[in-house]
């Protein structure tokens, strides 16, 4: 059998779709011996570019070109790709493959990892609402019209968390249901025989203790809260990603004067990125909306005490004083209390040793078998 998956990021984008498609697409070739096809969007200077390897074909399409164009460009070439013998798993392009599965009137297998139309919105301004607030606005309608069609012959839907099933189910979709929870990847480190931008900070800074943050530059992950809302007592904030909030991140560092404070470093080499965490000593997430936050796990593998945000499937995974620390969203006292907490605490080994008994839960086989049981 022959795969053919579709997502809106994947490698070398930083985020946790990309990070968990990388390793399911290992999984499929090396135990089960079939080729894969992955279609999705990159920054590329063409209208589409093809990579292929000997069992890997991936399709990637500008994701800058005008939207329409992209669309019939993203629509054409799911329709040659999905071919009889051929299991489609959706992680992303949910409309486009919807369409298609339609037409060929073909059922397919979808993960839903977020309310991609709210983060849409909230990206470009048009609400400041929250996913439930959200959900019962008055055109609604429109989108569930599209949710409808999209997802009219998926057979299946995977979800992270239990709070991404409820809202998934709350957007009138009466679908089979399956919980297969994140993975996360231990990599070893490697020896540099260069300093990276993280250690160049670090002998620049080296009496000062290390906040990290790792996620997209998106705007519900609130950087900009956090840029504006941080004490900065005896520590630095070091911010690794990229995506569409980079310059109006990078702006308000500049306005705010804290460059001796924050530092920007952009998007890091996964192998890099697990070293900063190794370094550090808080890793924090203060998002609006987390369905299964992926980074998270990674972060608990590393040995970082993590703080993130009281939301979404955050709390399945952290358990406040317990495994790490959780933080009511938005407030400014809460958070610097947690933070001064974290950096002042003797007993952090606990919480530590809690988190490593944690991870025993999210196997990365048996989770990627279990999903590729539902695939087959």
């Amino acid at each position: 059998m022959n795969f053919l998956l579709t997502s809106g990021i994947f490698y070398p984008d930083i985020g946790g779709p990309s990070s968990y498609l990388r390793e399911l697409i290992k999984y499929i070739i090396n135990t089960k011996k079939s080729k894969v096809c992955i279609i999705t969007f990159g920054d590329i200077n063409k209208s589409y570019k093809i990579y292929l390897t000997k069992n890997i074909e991936v399709i990637k399409i500008n994701r800058n070109r005008n939207k329409f164009i992209r669309f019939l460009i993203t629509v054409f070439i799911i329709f040659i790709k999905f071919k009889k013998n051929t299991s489609l798993y959706a992680n992303g392009l949910f409309f486009e493959v919807g369409l298609i599965s339609i037409i060929k009137n073909k059922t397919f297998i979808s993960k839903i990892v977020g309310d991609y139309h709210w983060e849409r919105f909230i990206r470009l301004g048009y609400t400041e609402s929250s996913i439930k607030e959200f959900n019962k606005k008055k055109y609604i309608f429109i989108i569930n019209l599209i949710r409808k069609i999209s997802f009219l012959k998926c057979k299946k839907i995977i979800v992270p968390s239990i709070y991404l099933k409820k809202v998934v189910i709350s957007w009138g979709l009466n679908k089979e249901f399956e919980v297969i929870n994140n993975f996360f990847t231990k990599l070893k480190h490697t020896n540099k025989k260069t300093d990276s931008k993280f250690d160049e900070i670090l002998k620049i800074k080296k009496n000062k203790k290390i906040v990290l943050t790792v996620s997209r530059l998106v705007k519900h992950k609130n950087i900009d809260f956090l840029i504006k809302s941080l004490n900065f007592n005896n520590y630095i904030l070091i911010i690794i990603g990229s995506g569409p909030e980079y310059c109006k991140i990078q702006k308000l560092i500049k306005e705010n004067k804290l460059e001796d404070n924050i530092f920007l470093l952009g998007s890091l080499e996964k192998t890099e990125v697990y070293e900063a965490m190794t370094k550090s000593n808080i890793f924090l997430l203060h998002s609006s909306y987390e369905g299964f936050p992926h980074v998270v796990l990674e972060a608990m593998s590393n040995n970082i005490v993590c703080l993130v945000s009281n939301v979404g499937g955050n709390s399945e995974l952290i358990k406040n004083n317990y495994n790490g620390y959780l933080t009511e969203l938005f407030n400014i006292k809460d958070l610097n209390t947690k933070i001064d907490l974290i950096l002042s605490n003797n007993r952090l080994e606990i919480i530590l040793s809690n988190a490593r008994l944690t991870l025993k839960r999210f196997d990365k086989e048996q989770l990627l078998k279990k999903t590729f049981n539902v695939l087959s």
